[in-house]
Parts: structure tokens; sequence; C-alpha cells
């Protein structure tokens, strides 16, 4: 028995689960009601709607994520340093010196892992609920060549097409393609997801690949959402920069008008210095 199985084996965690299983076929079936409302009833669509309903749902933790991840990588040099400043020898200073770099900057390491964390759940109970689905409508639990969505597509289409969609979806996430783990995960992790998805159910393919490419949709804006903020910011530092200049000038500006104000103050004094100071005895007897 592994620890999924120990875990839901458990009273409460069985109970939250049947609960979270349950939940989600009802959500299906209200989907469902939806389009057939819209007149194009499928369950595919619902799956699809509901798909896009959690992409949403996770969108402000998206956008942490991505803020998490560019922030990693600015401090990516300043991280190198300490690494070459403490090496192996001295790990614990390094692990220290790291987390007071992430403290100072307000970097979160585990923040952008929230979204994964939260959709993991969601994923497998998605998995076991399609799997046993018993439709309300079955007529309307199939999609093209897929007979039924919660039989595995004997083609591989789906599996090949959940492979591109994850690997666009990687694309766009990766920050850095030249960093080799990064690198690897954008191959590494879609034709991991690809494989998995032979065995998966046809209607938890469908919901991998659009929530793939909405999430490639959901990137695209973050990163221009990212590139305005990034701008304003510079915009602001450039702004605060040359107003620092211009009150640097200003200073050196009324500084040097004291000193020649003060230098002018001093020739005035010694002027009339001279023109008021007083004709000794000698002088009186010349002007005689």
């Amino acid at each position: 028995m592994n620890m999924m199985d120990l875990f839901l084996s458990s009273n409460i965690a069985g109970g939250v689960w049947l609960s979270l299983k349950l939940g989600l076929a009802t959500i299906l079936e209200k989907l469902f009601d939806l389009t057939l409302a819209i007149g194009i009833p499928n369950y595919a669509l619902a799956i699809i709607i509901f798909t896009l309903v959690i992409k949403l749902v996770l969108f402000p933790l998206s956008i942490k994520q991505l803020r998490s991840m560019r922030q990693m990588q600015n401090l990516q040099p300043k991280i190198k340093e300490l690494e070459a400043k403490y090496g192996k020898q001295n790990t614990q200073k390094k692990q220290e010196e790291t987390m007071k770099l992430y403290k100072e900057n307000n970097v979160n390491p585990m923040s952008g892992c929230l979204p994964l964390l939260i959709q993991m759940p969601i994923l497998f109970a998605l998995f076991q609920v399609l799997r046993d689905f018993v439709p309300a409508n079955p007529q309307y639990y199939k999609l093209w060549w897929l007979g039924n969505l919660s039989n595995p597509d004997p083609t591989w289409a789906l599996a090949i097409i959940v492979a591109a969609a994850s690997f666009f979806m990687q694309y766009v996430s990766t920050t850095n393609k030249n960093d080799t783990m990064q690198k690897t995960m954008l191959y590494m992790m879609p034709i991991m997801f690809g494989w998995m998805a032979r065995s998966f159910p046809a209607g938890l393919s469908i919901y991998w690949t659009f929530f793939s490419l909405f999430g490639v949709v959901q990137q695209l804006v973050i990163n221009q959402m990212m590139k305005k903020e990034e701008a304003a910011a510079k915009a602001k530092e450039e702004a605060k920069g040359e107003k620092q200049e211009k009150d640097s000038a200003f200073l050196i500006e009324m500084s040097t008008e004291k000193v020649v104000d003060g230098a002018g103050k001093k020739e005035r004094s010694a002027a009339d210095g001279s023109k008021s100071k007083p004709i000794n005895k000698t002088q009186k007897k010349k002007k005689k």
C-alpha cells in the first residue's frame, strides 16, 4: 500500500476525497446543462468550460508565480556569487545568506509551487471522476472519434496533442531558455505528459490539453503585464535618478553662489574698511 492509499484509507481524508469527486461530478453535470442551454450539448465542451473556470481561479496565483520566477532569475548572479564565496565547504552559511538575500528582496522561493499544489488534487480527482463517470446523458459523452470520454484514446492522437500543448505551455513559461535545467524541462515535461496521456481517460486528456492552451494565452497576457510593470518601474527609477541629479546640481549651484556672495561681501567689507580708515597726523601735515 502506497502513501496515497494510506492517506485515502483514513476516514477524514477519504471523506474529503469523496466529497471532492462528487463535487467535480456535479459541476460537470451543471456545465453540461449549460452547454444544453446554449444549444451545443456535449460533455467535452463542459470539460473545456470547467478548465477555463479553473484557469481563471488560478490566475492571481499564476501572476504571483511568474513574479517569483522573474525575481529568482534576477537574483541568480548574486546567488552564484554566494556559491563561489562559500562553495561546498560552508553550505550552512551559504543557505543562511541565500535566505537572507530572499528576505531582503521579498522573494518567496515556494510561491512558484502554489498553483501546482492546488492543481494536482484537482487533476487526480478528475482522473478518478472521469474514469468511473456515469453521465446523465450518455449519448453526449463522446467527441469525434472518441466514443467514450472515460476510455483512453486508442489512436494515441490525443496523447500527441497533449504533448504538443504541454510543449507550447512550457515554452512560453520558460524564463531562461539558455539555462540547462529549464531547457531540459522544456522537452522532458511534454514527453512525460504525452506518455502518461496514453492511459488517461480521454476526458482528462481534453482537460489537460485545454489547460495548457489556456495557459499559453494566460502566460502571454501576464508577460505583457510584467513588461509594462517593468517598463514603468524602470521609468520611475530613471525619473528618480534625474531628480537626484537635478537636486545635486541645484545644491552645487547654491553652494557656488554662497561662496561667490561670501567672497563679494569680504571684498566690499575690505573696501568699506579702507574708506573709513582714520587719517594719522603725518597725513594731516602733508595735507597742510
